[in-house]
């Protein structure tokens, strides 16, 4: 390795110690015997014992350095799990030689890389995350100022995609929006940084821009660009999408307001069946509504309802528990899908009264529940990263399960990799105090995150939840499937509960029951639904359940 590397050795054995610094140091690198570290600074590698002390401070300190563990031996399995940590490579010390050490170095960095880069970017289509996304529009705003010429952020949402997906099945669906990605980015000669919010909604970074005119006009661009027929294994799909835009500095806001108002201006277009919309909160009456308003108006009128996804135990197909998921029922507008909403609850603040509003509702209805009979159901509420950040929210949790009417064993957090990794000091305080009072956490989206396996150890998880579509893909991708197989066999050597999400055919069920998963919850068993039709639901599989064991040999 060419680079000239200032290299900390943190390790009890001194003759090692020695050794390893005479190597490194005849390479040119200038080498420091530490006995800790204290984050970012001029280390760029550390060599350290894996030890449990110094695997915490790895933990909080792994992205200020490359980290490369030193094992005396070779052990698949202990190799295994320190990769699966987070950690950028392992030296092992009885074949220690200086070309296996630079070799070591030049893995270790690569693979830091390549982690990065899995921070930033979408793992299924290959362009930027959410979080991905945001920074570049921050850059984009701080590049403004010097050189002042406006920029346009654009959501993109593709229109009627779960038809495609009923059609062809999620193997081309996943394939369509790769393909989408890849249109998107060549669009004006690959001016447009592409990321991907979630699902099927894309979003647009396109810099230097002239005037609201050219903005226009790319805008026009990607619609063009959904023209030609996808052409896919003999199949030819045909898609378009929705476009929302919003122009800055005609529009000021932070990254995430501009994003949060590209996704507005496309669900207004979406809603007056207008491909193209510029935001404009004066030219209709859907921006004249301030959605942050109307959220504090129905939580006051009582139009939000909780709806319970079923989740079932495989090996009994008894109802075991539900996720809440919240739904809109608008007096003028009618039902307004969270997708629609939610991301402005989180950029407004709203989303702190509509989180303890959840709470509220959900404790109320597990207390229906109890009266029907229907004892001992989980309750999982999904927690926003936002509510986490929020330090009156995080003290006031804990008091607030306190007075939970209901088992605290019943209920359940469930938490993104997101909301984790933002402000980890807060969050693992708030959740290891709120584990300490019965509550369960999981880890939802399990799979999809470069270091969720670390966040595991380090927060008290209880239950992993399978991000669909791995679950989905396991039939046509045999990578899918191994890294189901993987995070089941790794959730149970730390006893933990492992979920399935987005079961719904027999295929995924039964493949699922094979590597030993849990629970399960998908459309193959049902939607969410209101209350009193999950009451039904719940009932009538119990008795299905209760007449199937009733039948088996004693």
């Amino acid at each position: 390795m060419q680079q000239k590397l200032t290299i900390g050795v943190f390790f009890n054995a001194a003759d090692t110690t020695r050794r390893l610094q005479s190597l490194l140091e005849d390479q040119g690198h200038k080498v420091e015997v530490i006995d800790g570290f204290h984050g970012a600074g001029e280390i760029d590698v550390v060599f350290f014992s894996a030890d449990e002390a110094k695997l915490d401070l790895f933990l909080l300190n792994q992205t200020d350095a490359v980290w490369i563990a030193l094992e005396p031996v070779f052990l698949e399995t202990r190799f295994n799990v320190l990769l699966e940590m987070g950690i950028h490579d392992v030296l092992m010390l009885d074949t220690l030689s200086a070309s296996g050490l630079n070799q070591v170095l030049l893995r270790a960095f690569h693979r830091r890389e390549v982690i990065r880069a899995m921070w930033s970017h979408d793992s299924q289509t290959g362009c930027l995350n959410a979080e991905g996304f945001t920074s570049k529009v921050e850059q984009a705003i701080g590049d403004m100022v010097s050189s002042g010429r406006p920029f346009g952020v654009c959501s993109v949402d593709l229109a009627e995609f779960q038809q495609i997906n009923a059609a062809h099945g999620y193997g081309v669906a996943n394939q369509v929006l790769c393909i989408v990605a890849q249109r998107l980015a060549l669009i004006m000669g690959g001016r447009f940084r592409v990321g991907r919010l979630g699902g099927d909604e894309f979003l647009l970074l396109v810099e230097n821009l002239t005037d609201k005119k050219e903005l226009s006009e790319a805008l026009d661009m990607v619609r063009s660009s959904f023209t030609n027929p996808f052409e896919l294994f003999g199949k030819r799909i045909d898609v378009s999408a929705f476009i929302g835009a919003v122009l800055y500095p005609e529009t000021l806001g932070s990254a995430e307001e501009l994003i949060a108002q590209a996704h507005e201006a496309m669900v207004t277009g979406k809603r007056y069946k207008q491909q193209i919309f510029l935001y404009d909160r004066t030219a209709t009456p859907w921006f004249q509504m301030d959605m942050a308003a109307e959220i504090r108006r129905a939580l006051r009128e009582n139009e939000f309802q909780l709806h319970y996804q079923p989740r079932i135990d495989l090996k009994t197909n008894r109802v075991v528990g539900m996720e809440a998921l919240i739904r809109w029922f608008h007096p003028r507008i009618g039902s307004i899908p969270p997708s629609d909403f939610i991301y402005v609850a989180e950029n407004s603040g709203m989303i702190l009264p509509l989180g303890n509003w959840i709470l509220a509702q959900a404790e109320q209805d597990i207390c229906w529940l109890e009266a029907q009979g229907l004892r001992g159901l989980n309750v999982a509420i999904n927690l926003s990263f936002k509510q986490l950040q929020d330090a009156t929210f995080c003290e006031n949790l804990p008091k607030r399960i306190r007075n939970w009417k209901a088992n605290h064993s019943q209920l359940e957090f469930e938490l993104t990799e997101t909301a984790v990794l933002n402000n980890p000091d807060l969050v693992k305080k708030t959740l290891n105090e709120i584990h300490r009072l019965g509550v369960k956490i999981s880890l939802d989206d399990f799979g999809t995150g470069y270091s969720a396996l670390v966040h595991v150890q380090e927060f008290p998880i209880s239950i992993v939840k399978i991000d669909k579509s791995f679950v989905q893909r396991m039939h046509m991708d045999p990578s899918a499937r191994t890294i189901v197989e993987s995070i089941i066999a790794f959730a149970h050597r730390l006893k933990l509960e492992v979920v399935g999400e987005g079961i719904e055919q027999q295929s995924h069920l039964e493949a699922l029951r094979a590597m030993g998963c849990e629970q399960g919850q998908g459309y193959y068993f049902a939607k969410a639904m209101a209350l009193p039709e999950f009451i039904a639901f719940v009932t009538q599989a119990h008795d299905q359940s209760d007449r199937s064991a009733a039948k088996l040999p004693t």
